[in-house]
C-alpha cells in the first residue's frame, strides 16, 4: 500500500500560518525534527521549505488535504511523528520488501521511491542505499508513512 499525493509544493505563508496555529518557532522545530528554533525563523523569512517539512507541518496541523495523521496507540503523541533515518541496508531492504505489483512480485523501484517523495530522480534513492547520503528525518518519516511502515503513525486518506 502506497498513499498518493502526500508532498506538496511549499507555500512560506501558509507553513507560517499553520506554524502559528500549532505553537512557537520552538515547539515546531522540535516536533519537525528541526535543529533549532532559528532554523523556523529562517525558513518563514527566506523561503525555501523543504517540501517533506511543509507536508509534515500541514499533517501536524490537520491542514493536508488529502490526509489526516492517525495514532496507532492511545500513548502517542506529536512528538513520536519524526523518526531517526535508518542505513543505507535497512532502506534497500524496506523498498524492496513493498510490493508493488502482487502478480510478479516486482518490488518498490527507487524510481518509485524517489516518486512518492517528490525527489527528482532515483540516483538519490541510490546514494541512500548505498550509504553515500542520508534522507534527512523528514523524508525518511514520510517515506513510513507513505508506506504505512511508520510505527505509531498512520495516514488516514480524506473522503
Amino acid at each position: 500500500m502506497c498513499h498518493e499525493n502526500v508532498i506538496l509544493e511549499s507555500d512560506v505563508e501558509v507553513f507560517t500560518e499553520n506554524r502559528k496555529k500549532i505553537g512557537w518557532q520552538k515547539t515546531v522545530a522540535k516536533l519537525l525534527g528541526l535543529s533549532s528554533q532559528q532554523q523556523v525563523s529562517f525558513l518563514e523569512l527566506n523561503g525555501g521549505i523543504d517540501n517533506r517539512t511543509y507536508s509534515l507541518l500541514l499533517l501536524l496541523a490537520n491542514k493536508h488535504p488529502n490526509y489526516t495523521l492517525e495514532k496507532r496507540r492511545k500513548t502517542v503523541s506529536a512528538e513520536d511523528l519524526i523518526q531517526e533515518t535508518a542505513t543505507g541496508a535497512e532502506i534497500k531492504a524496506l523498498r524492496k520488501s513493498i510490493i508493488t505489483n502482487p502478480k510478479t512480485g516486482k518490488c518498490m523501484t527507487q524510481g518509485r521511491m524517489a516518486s512518492l517523495l517528490g525527489l527528482t530522480g532515483k540516483s538519490l534513492i541510490y546514494n541512500y542505499e548505498k550509504g553515500k547520503q542520508s534522507p534527512s528525518k523528514q523524508c525518511w518519516t514520510l517515506f513510513l508513512l507513505i508506506v504505512d511502515k511508520h510505527p505509531k503513525f498512520k495516514l488516514k486518506p480524506l473522503d
